[in-house]
């Protein structure tokens, strides 16, 4: 049974590394699966890793106070979740956190110290979801065995990896003075366009930037309404390709990302999604 380990961010990835090889060392039958291990070069990344999400009945959540809001762990949650009854999804608590520190969505999960007791609790969960689970006993004493190969590792990688630095929370001036400077980019744009005589007056509509759908160029309203849905989703890919220039990103890629995003900010209306596409491809060229 696969077992879907979740991270982002350095200590996450690290913990996830250690969490599971050592998993598999308490319950054999069970097969962590770990995107930095288990997903090949070369491989379309999102239709592999939605393909696990699809099959997978638990996942571990690595959680630290710098990724516990981000776009790609609420996303991988609500997707082993959306089972209902058939699926466990748990918080695994790292570094100097406690429960109430979890929001929604997260808070709605199960949540796990990387203590010997609540482990204990977590590998019995999983042990119950197996075809042939081991019996209790058994798989206690097997625990205990191998407790310390998690627990040593652990606790170095806390001393060791440096925590993130948290993103601030945002004031509202912020966000209002960034609308405001986006909106009058694509005015400035705009008379650019005429001042260079481009002939958009009969449809008045330009093509958007690497051969996306056109977008009518009045439609101001629109964009200061979803401003921050558009920020959201630039985010996301910032985060899912890293330090990439999404610009060079491909198209196939990038339009899979796309859709990720907006599944993740609940955008279900098929015009409603192509208006905030246009915006964020819009954009790209200026990162």
């Amino acid at each position: 049974m696969k077992v879907f380990i979740s991270w982002s961010g350095a200590r996450s990835k690290a913990v996830a590394e250690v969490l599971g090889p050592w998993l598999k060392c308490v319950l054999q039958a069970s097969e962590p699966w770990i995107s930095t291990s288990n997903l090949d070069n070369g491989t379309a990344w999102f239709n592999e890793i939605s393909r696990t999400l699809s099959e997978v009945k638990v996942g571990i959540f690595c959680i630290t106070p710098e990724n516990r809001e981000k776009p790609w762990i609420l996303f991988e949650a609500g997707a082993i979740s959306s089972k209902l009854n058939e699926s466990r999804v748990i918080n695994l608590i790292l570094g100097d956190q406690n429960k109430n520190d979890i929001q929604p969505p997260l808070s709605q999960f199960h949540n796990a110290y990387p203590i010997k007791l609540d482990m204990t609790n977590v590998v019995l969960t999983i042990n119950k979801l197996l075809a042939t689970p081991l019996p209790v006993q058994l798989l206690e004493t097997i625990f205990d065995k191998y407790w310390e190969d998690f627990e040593k590792p652990y606790k170095k990688i806390i001393e060791d990896v440096e925590p993130e630095t948290v993103p601030e929370e945002r004031k509202d001036d912020d966000i209002l003075n960034e609308i405001l400077t986006s909106v009058r980019g694509f005015d400035k744009r705009i008379r650019n366009l005429e001042n260079l005589n481009v002939n958009y007056l009969n449809d008045r509509k330009v093509k958007t930037y690497r051969g996306a759908s056109n977008y009518d160029l009045n439609h101001f309203e629109f964009i200061k309404e979803n401003e921050a849905a558009v920020e959201k989703t630039l985010e996301f890919l910032r985060e899912r390709f890293g330090n990439t220039e999404l610009s060079s990103i491909l198209n196939e890629d990038l339009e899979l990302a796309l859709a990720e995003a907006l599944d993740a900010l609940g955008i279900k209306n098929t015009k409603h999604r192509e208006g905030i596409v246009k915006l964020v491809l819009s954009q790209i060229p200026i990162f």
